[in-house]
């Protein structure tokens, strides 16, 4: 009895067949050595009893629900880092993380768009969400039942994130920090959190890990390669040699958060941290795992020091033993000033030819021929719309104008050439002039009222619109109108053929999707038209049903009679 409560008070699922440790994690079947089990226990225990020893002390520095947190950490803030250093009890993980983040304001200012995003609104990323779901935390039981509660939350806050950020969407390192942010809050509050983080609530917005070409991972791994050069400048030097640049180890350090594939009782102690002193923590924490294993690295050739990435030490990653480490490398300063490093090389990058070595040589590159060519691709699309909307000018002019032969179309226009201000067609009025006034009023007017790129803009806007034809929510409405042809076709049957019951339901149906149009957010216009159209129908066949079989016939009052 007493091993199933064990049991129920770690899970938040149903029962595993397999035991699990205290984070919910499947402890794997083959055998472990006796010291590694007891060096395991050993730093649970030490874990279990300093959470025991502070949830007093915390929840005194909270209050109920957090109501004094801000009050203690104006008047306290070095005891607050102190003990967030030390770790947060994992009783009061979830709420605490909300508190330091900014989270729990946003949600407070945001009420119901948590629940609009999941329930109304449609991802592009929705397939690829569903894809990678299953690879978050496979171990875990709450993570593991396919389509269970674990993966649907997960999926909820992934798919609202796309959705709330469209410019962000959704990127495959994200399922990890949604992942974690799940095992200790709600769907809304782990959402709130994550847009926190991304947007940066307190402290720098991450959204460039996670943008098209990765900028701020590139920037990360930069400063990353330049503090191992300067804090242990042997190990940076043999990586050099080996040719060994930070993009091959440590971009999952700064897009999962150590998150992806560390062990959980030190991803959380460095999320405790980070969320409290920024990403900062990230660069320590690294820089701690390459001078606990110093001695080893510089030793390693290439291949081993691929594997030993992958496969730190057990005491290396005792958040005991490394935090201390990483506290002792003071990087704040020294990361603005290789962030302004950084941002002067790339403003610099197309007028310096060579230098001492590039960072990394592949990604930089590959940055420089995307900004040319999207530079270029600018300027051809300038080009092509002003060539386009000449053309289609002059073909307007003669079907407005013929057989008037006087006009002439230009057929090349120079690159230099301006685009037009206030109105598109006013180069062209000159051509137009030779012609008569009555013609030349009819040309000028039409042209004058064509817009051609406002129109390719506002062709853009529907396309990527919440009700655009790339969602549900503009298909939809266009299958429905099949109700309103067919309820068309059937004003030529005769009214004995009309189900009165069908009728009826049909007219409820449409009812109710009309207030739902009209209630949802955006407003689905299509959607109202479509079951307004049909509501007037299916209620004309009512009347008709209903006058066949004589409800509607026409009762002469008794007197008359």
């Amino acid at each position: 009895m007493d091993k199933k409560k064990a049991v129920d008070d770690t899970e938040p699922g149903p029962a595993p067949s397999r035991p699990v440790d205290r984070f919910g994690f499947i402890k794997p079947e083959q055998g472990t050595s006796p010291d590694g089990i007891s060096k395991s226990k050993s730093i649970h225990e030490r874990e279990r009893e300093r959470d025991e020893r502070r949830i007093k002390k915390w929840r005194k520095m909270i209050g109920v629900g957090g109501s004094d947190w801000k009050h203690y950490v104006r008047r306290n803030p070095h005891v607050v880092k102190r003990r967030i250093r030390k770790g947060i009890p994992d009783c009061l993980r979830g709420l605490v993380w909300q508190l330091i983040s900014g989270s729990r304001d946003l949600l407070l200012l945001n009420p119901g768009v948590y629940e609009t995003l999941v329930i109304y609104e449609t991802s592009a990323s929705e397939l690829e969400i569903i894809r990678d779901i299953s690879r978050t935390f496979p171990s875990h039981i709450f993570f593991q039942q396919r389509h269970g509660p674990g993966q649907r939350s997960l999926y909820n806050v992934l798919k609202a994130y796309s959705v709330y950020d469209r410019d962000v969407g959704y990127v495959q390192g994200m399922g990890f920090l949604a992942g974690l942010l799940l095992l200790y809050m709600s769907e809304e509050d782990a959402f709130w959190l994550l847009v926190a983080l991304l947007k940066g609530a307190v402290h720098a917005p991450m959204e460039g890990l996670y943008q098209a070409g990765l900028p701020l991972v590139q920037q990360y791994l930069y400063q990353f390669e330049k503090l191992v050069l300067e804090q242990m400048p042997q190990l940076g030097q043999h990586f050099i040699e080996e040719m060994i640049n930070p993009s091959m180890y440590a971009s999952q350090w700064f897009i999962t958060v150590f998150s992806y594939s560390f062990p959980f009782h030190l991803t959380v102690r460095v999320w405790d941290v980070f969320l409290y002193e920024g990403i900062k923590v990230v660069f320590q924490v690294g820089l701690a795992l390459l001078r606990f294993c110093h001695d080893e690295l510089v030793k390693l050739p290439f291949e081993k020091l691929l594997h030993a990435f992958r496969n730190f030490p057990e005491e290396a990653t005792d958040p005991d033993v490394l935090l201390p480490i990483a506290f002792t490398f003071k990087v704040s300063s020294r990361l603005e000033e290789l962030e302004k490093e950084y941002q002067n090389k790339l403003e610099g990058s197309n007028a310096s030819t060579s230098t001492k070595r590039s960072y990394p040589l592949k990604l930089k590159t590959m940055s420089r021929i995307g900004s040319r060519a999207l530079s270029n691709f600018t300027n051809r699309c300038q080009i092509v719309n002003t060539i386009v909307v000449n053309e289609m000018e002059c073909l307007l002019i003669h079907v407005l104008l013929l057989p008037t032969p006087q006009v002439s179309c230009p057929s090349v226009i120079s690159p230099t050439t301006p685009p037009p201000n206030s109105n598109p067609l006013a180069p062209q009025i000159p051509l137009v002039n030779r012609l008569g006034l009555s013609n030349r009023r009819r040309a000028v007017a039409v042209l004058g009222r064509a817009d051609f790129p406002g129109m390719a803009t506002a062709a853009k806007a529907f396309w990527n619109s919440p009700v655009g034809p790339r969602t549900t929510h503009f298909w939809g409405p266009v299958a429905n109108w099949g109700f309103v042809l067919a309820g068309l076709v059937d004003m030529n049957k005769p009214p004995e053929m009309i189900s009165g019951n069908m009728t009826a339901a049909m007219c409820v149906y449409s009812g109710l999707f009309m207030r739902f149009a009209w209630m949802v957010q955006p407003r689905n216009y299509l959607l109202l038209a479509c079951h307004a159209s049909n509501e007037s129908v299916q209620l004309y066949q009512f009347s008709r049903w209903a006058r066949a079989q004589g409800y509607l016939e026409n009762i002469e009052p008794e007197g008359q009679q």
